[in-house]
C-alpha cells in the first residue's frame, strides 16, 4: 500500500469569514478613533497598539526598543513636543506613558514565556540583592508617606522611575545571555546615542540659538541627555584603550564627535561632571590596567585640557563648558557666569534645606508624596508642580523621603555595581568585553555623580538606563569566565 506524503495532502477550507470580519471590524475601530480624536493622534495609537502587540510577541526585540527609545526619543520626537515617547508624564490623559506601555507589555510578553514555556528561566543577576533591598526601603517610604496623607499624584510622580529599576535590570539580565547580545546591546546605545546628540545640536541651532538664548538654555534640554552623551564617550574611549588593535579601533573615534558636541550645546555642568568623573576612573584603572599607556596618553591629554582651559576659561559659550565644569569644582569667580552663580545658590539653599529636614526626620523620611519644608526662604519656582517636592540632590533627596535605610541601599547599590565591574573587567584581561566591563563601572559612577548634582532618581528615562547598566553587569557575571556564575555553553 502506498501511502501519500503529508506535505502534498490538501489542507482544510480556510473560511474567509472571520479574517474579513475581523479586518472590517479592525478598519471600522480605526475610522471610529479617527473621527473622534483626529488623524494625528489616532495615527499615534494605532502604531502604538501595533508596538504593543508586537512586544508582547518579540520581548527580546521590545527590550532593544526601550532602550532605543529610551536614549533616542527626545531626538525622534523633539524636545517639547505635546507627545513624546519617553515623557515623564502620561500623555493625551493616559496614566501610563507610551514607553511605560512598551515596558509593560514587555514585561508581560516575557512572563507568558516563564508561565508557559518550561524551556525558558529567568536569571536575575548577581545585583538582585541590592537592588532589592533599594527597592524594599522605597515601598517603606511610600507606607510612610500614605500613612501622613501623601498627595498621590506627587508620590507617583517621584516614584514611577524607581520602579525602572528591576524590572530593565531583569530584563537585561534574562536577555543578554551571549556575547553577541551584549555586543548588540552595546551597538545600539551608541547609535542611539549619536542620534540623539544630533538631534540636539540640530535643536540648538534652529531654535535655542535663535530664539530661546542663554536665558532659557535650562529648558532647552532635558538634563539626562548630558549623562547619556558622557556614558558614550566613556565607552568609545575604553574601547579605544583596550582594544587588541588600536589602529583598526580608530575607525570608531568618530562616533565620540558628536556626543562632545552636544555636550558642549546643551551646557549642562551635571554631564560635564559625571565625564570628567568617568574619565578620572579610566585613568585610576589605567594606572594598575597598563601603565605604560597611562605614562603616554594621560599627560598629553592634561596638556591639551590644560591649553583648551586656558583658551575658552572666559568664554561663556559652548566651547567654555570644560572651563564651567572645572569651575563649578574648584569654587573659581568668573564674571561671565551669573546663570552658574544664580543655580549654585538656588542648590547651596537647597541643600541646606534638605539636611534639616534630614536631621528633623532621619530615620523614616518624610516619606513619598509629601513636601519638605523650606526653612531657608527659595526661589520661585512655582510654574514647576514638584518645587516642593523633588530637589536637585536627589542622593540626600532619597534620604529625607525614605529614611537612612534608602540612603544605605542607594550607596550599597552604587558600591556593589561598581566593585562587580572592577572585578569583571580584572578577570577578562585581554577579552573583547573587557572594556565594557569597564564602561559599565564608570557608568555607575557618573550616574551616583549625576544623581548628587542633578535629579538623577527622579528622572524617568536616568533611570532607565542605570536599571539597564545593573542588568548587562549581572549579564557579563554569567559570561566571564571564572566568575562562578557562567554557563558551560556560553560563548
Amino acid at each position: 500500500m502506498a501511502y501519500a506524503d503529508v506535505r502534498t495532502l490538501p489542507g482544510p477550507a480556510r473560511d474567509p469569514v472571520f479574517p474579513l470580519a475581523a479586518a472590517t471590524t479592525g478598519a471600522a475601530l480605526v475610522a471610529g478613533v479617527l473621527l473622534a480624536v483626529g488623524p494625528a493622534p489616532a495615527l499615534l495609537l494605532v502604531a502604538l497598539l501595533g508596538t504593543l502587540t508586537f512586544v508582547t510577541a518579540q520581548p527580546r526585540a521590545g527590550f532593544y526598543l526601550i532602550v532605543f527609545l529610551a536614549i533616542a526619543g527626545t531626538g525622534v520626537m523633539p524636545f517639547g513636543t505635546t507627545f513624546r515617547l519617553n515623557d515623564t508624564y502620561p500623555a493625551y490623559g493616559m496614566y501610563l506613558t507610551p514607553l511605560e506601555l512598551v515596558l509593560a507589555f514587555t514585561t508581560l510578553g516575557l512572563v507568558i514565556r516563564l508561565v508557559f514555556d518550561d524551556a525558558v528561566t529567568l536569571r536575575t543577576g548577581s545585583l538582585f540583592l541590592p537592588i532589592s533591598m533599594l527597592m524594599l526601603t522605597v515601598l517603606l517610604g511610600i507606607g510612610v508617606g500614605l500613612a501622613h496623607g501623601a498627595n498621590l499624584q506627587a508620590m507617583r510622580a517621584e516614584t514611577r522611575g524607581l520602579f525602572y529599576l528591576p524590572v530593565m535590570s531583569l530584563l537585561a539580565t534574562h536577555f543578554l545571555r551571549t556575547r553577541a547580545d551584549v555586543r548588540r546591546l552595546v551597538t545600539l546605545f551608541v547609535a542611539a546615542v549619536n542620534i540623539m546628540a544630533a538631534f540636539a545640536i540640530l535643536h540648538y541651532y534652529t531654535q535655542v540659538r535663535g530664539e530661546l538664548g542663554a536665558v532659557n538654555q535650562d529648558l532647552a534640554f532635558p538634563h539626562e541627555d548630558a549623562l547619556f552623551c558622557a556614558a558614550g564617550i566613556i565607552l568609545v574611549f575604553a574601547r579605544l584603550v583596550w582594544s587588541r588593535n588600536g589602529l583598526a579601533e580608530l575607525k570608531s573615534a568618530p562616533l565620540v564627535v558628536l556626543p562632545i558636541f552636544a555636550l558642549f550645546v546643551m551646557r549642562r555642568r551635571a554631564g560635564i561632571v559625571a565625564l570628567d568623573a568617568g574619565l578620572v576612573l579610566l585613568c585610576v584603572v589605567l594606572v594598575r590596567d597598563n601603565f605604560r599607556l597611562f605614562l603616554i596618553a594621560v599627560p598629553i591629554a592634561i596638556l591639551g585640557l590644560g591649553m583648551m582651559l586656558a583658551l575658552t576659561w572666559n568664554d561663556p559659550g559652548g566651547l567654555g563648558q570644560p572651563a564651567r565644569s572645572f569651575r563649578a569644582i574648584t569654587g573659581t569667580e568668573d564674571k561671565y557666569s551669573a546663570r552658574d552663580h544664580s543655580s549654585d545658590s538656588y542648590r547651596m539653599k537647597e541643600t541646606t534645606n534638605l539636611q534639616i529636614n534630614i536631621r528633623n526626620q532621619p530615620l523614616t523620611g518624610l516619606g513619598f508624596g509629601r513636601p519638605y519644608t523650606f526653612f531657608i526662604p527659595m526661589p520661585d519656582l512655582s510654574f514647576w508642580p514638584l518645587w516642593h517636592y523633588a530637589a536637585h540632590n536627589s542622593v540626600f533627596w532619597l534620604w529625607m523621603k525614605a529614611g537612612v535605610l534608602a540612603f544605605i541601599a542607594l550607596l550599597s547599590l552604587f558600591a556593589a555595581a561598581m566593585m562587580r565591574a572592577m572585578q569583571l573587567m580584572a578577570r577578562l584581561r585581554s577579552d573583547s568585553l573587557k572594556p565594557v566591563a569597564f564602561a559599565l563601572g564608570a557608568m555607575v559612577l557618573m550616574f551616583a555623580t549625576f544623581a548628587y548634582v542633578d535629579l538623577g532618581l527622579m528622572t524617568a528615562r536616568a533611570l532607565l538606563f542605570f536599571g539597564v547598566v545593573l542588568g548587562m553587569i549581572g549579564a557579563l557575571d554569567a559570561l566571564v569566565p571564572g566568575s562562578g556564575r557562567a554557563p558551560a555553553a556560553a560563548k
